[in-house]
């Protein structure tokens, strides 16, 4: 199998947390608050595979239509991406400052589940999804 534990967990979380879309929304505030990372897993191949705390811990703020993300894991540096977001429905869409590719989340009670596909350093596709919950 190629896709190995030992991946920099780094370059995947910093490919889910590549958000980027159209314009923010000043009326979203019904989510204001403290989201912490419930888990993050990845699919590659048919293969999952699932961290939480203590390898991974993250905290996702959200305040009017601006966000912060800070993610830290055992295996690689710390990960802190910054930017807007609008909500339409259950579907949240983050913008960062950066203005990278775009990622949708849905939202669900007191959670916010973001999933993202791309390819990893070895040419694998990988699917992976983080879930926060408001704490």
């Amino acid at each position: 199998m190629s896709f190995q534990m030992k991946k920099p967990i780094y370059l995947i979380l910093l490919a889910l947390l590549t958000f980027s879309c159209g314009s923010g929304n000043p009326a979203s505030s019904g989510l204001d608050g403290t989201y912490a990372l419930d888990s993050v897993s990845f699919d590659s191949n048919g293969i999952t595979f699932t961290l939480g705390p203590p390898q991974i811990i993250g905290i996702m703020t959200l305040e009017g239509s601006r966000y912060n993300v800070s993610l830290s894991s055992l295996d690689g540096p710390d990960d802190v991406e910054n930017g807007s977001f609008a909500v339409s429905g259950s579907m949240i869409i983050f913008t960062p400052d950066e203005g990278e590719s775009t990622v949708t989340g849905e939202v669900i009670g007191a959670f916010i589940t973001i999933t993202d596909s791309f390819v990893d350093p070895d040419g694998e596709s990988v699917t992976g999804t983080m879930v926060f919950v408001k704490t």
